[in-house]
């Protein structure tokens, strides 16, 4: 068998595998690709200088970049088998993200009833980014979903303090009975991270949609509880426009390992200096379908921080749009103005992006 035929071969092996795999499980190959050009007006105290970036939709876009396998497996008698690996990259780079992760985004495996609910095993999205991304914005991206941080002079500094996803979490969730569902979840830190718990309630009727979540960490070295966030978010949708808010309150912050708030930094820079314990955050915000295929949206939104007896305040007015060309492809543009007393010491003071994602 000459080099052809052999590989003919393995192909025809391979292609046979496959098909029976998926004559009993149904699996999806699946992936999002955004991209936006940024122009950032720094602070007047970090120089008050000016700069384009390209940048992946992580950062600020409408999505974060991504490419994932999903597979579902009917079980029969209302169970089912789900498995999710999703890798996020930088399509401006092409370099993976979350730490260089090959499944960075989600990596899980599922067991669900449709009476009993769903028992989750791995790396998976935390409440908070769902109570903040999925209903307190009113649009994604940079100006309009306060869970994005802002760069100062001593690092990355939160306003919606988002864990995002975390490592090692099981995680039980309700099926939906009179509008409501809950999740618990719990990671064990396995002597790495701290250890992490998070409850979630969820409410949906109508054109109503509410959520709240309550996540914290057990500190691996001293058993504290730290790191605790409250976070309530709502959202009407009234027809001709939708409103959206919400509030968080992160109290007992700190940077140990692993913390579940993956924060980088607690250093307020600004008319004083300080380390913050404390913060407390609000955002209000609406969108309106102009069109079939034009949507707008404005959110406010206000972060108080708090500690060693001080505090210091950073506002952002935020304005957007998006124009979808098809159910899978969007364009979009937005921009922010910063305010109150940190807005000269942070790199993100006004932005102004315009991008396009596209889904397959």
């Amino acid at each position: 068998m000459n080099k052809h035929q052999r590989n003919l071969a393995a192909l025809t092996c391979f292609c046979g595998i496959l098909g029976a795999a998926q004559a009993q499980s149904n699996v999806v190959l699946y992936g999002l690709i955004d991209v936006n050009m940024t122009h950032l007006n720094y602070g007047e105290k970090l120089g008050g200088t000016s700069q384009w970036r390209m940048t992946d939709g992580t950062v600020n876009g409408l999505y974060g970049s991504r490419w994932g396998i999903r597979s579902t497996e009917d079980l029969g008698g209302g169970l089912k088998a789900q498995a999710v690996l999703e890798s996020g990259f930088g399509v401006d780079t092409g370099s993976s993200f979350q730490g260089g992760r090959l499944m960075g985004r989600q990596a899980y495996v599922s067991l669900s009833s449709s009476n009993l609910g769903e028992v989750r095993f791995g790396r998976q999205y935390t409440p908070t980014d769902f109570i903040n991304g999925g209903i307190s914005a009113p649009l994604n991206g940079l100006a309009n979903n306060p869970s994005l941080p802002v760069t100062t002079s001593k690092g990355i500094l939160p306003l919606w303090v988002t864990p995002g996803r975390l490592d090692n979490i099981l995680q039980y969730i309700s099926p939906k009975f009179s509008g409501f569902d809950f999740s618990l979840l719990a990671a064990p830190g396995e002597g790495v991270n701290d250890r992490y718990q998070a409850v979630r309630i969820g409410y949906v009727a109508g054109n109503l949609t509410t959520g709240a979540a309550y996540e914290w960490n057990k500190d691996r070295s001293t058993g504290e509880s730290t790191n605790k966030l409250a976070s309530v978010a709502a959202a009407y949708n009234f027809g001709s426009f939708k409103l959206t808010g919400g509030i968080q309150r992160a109290d007992d912050l700190t940077l140990s390992p692993g913390n579940a708030g993956a924060i980088n930094s607690l250093t307020v820079t600004g008319p004083t200096n300080f380390v913050a314990t404390r913060i407390e955050t609000y955002n209000i915000g609406f969108a309106i379908p102009i069109t079939a295929q034009l949507t707008t949206g404005a959110n406010y939104y206000q972060s108080k921080y708090s500690g060693e007896g001080r505090t210091a305040e950073l506002g952002k007015v935020g304005l957007g749009a998006t124009y979808a060309l098809s159910k899978s492809t969007k364009l979009y543009t937005a921009l922010t103005l910063s305010s109150r007393d940190l807005k000269e010491y942070i790199q993100e003071k006004n932005v102004f992006q315009v991008g396009m994602n596209t889904m397959f």
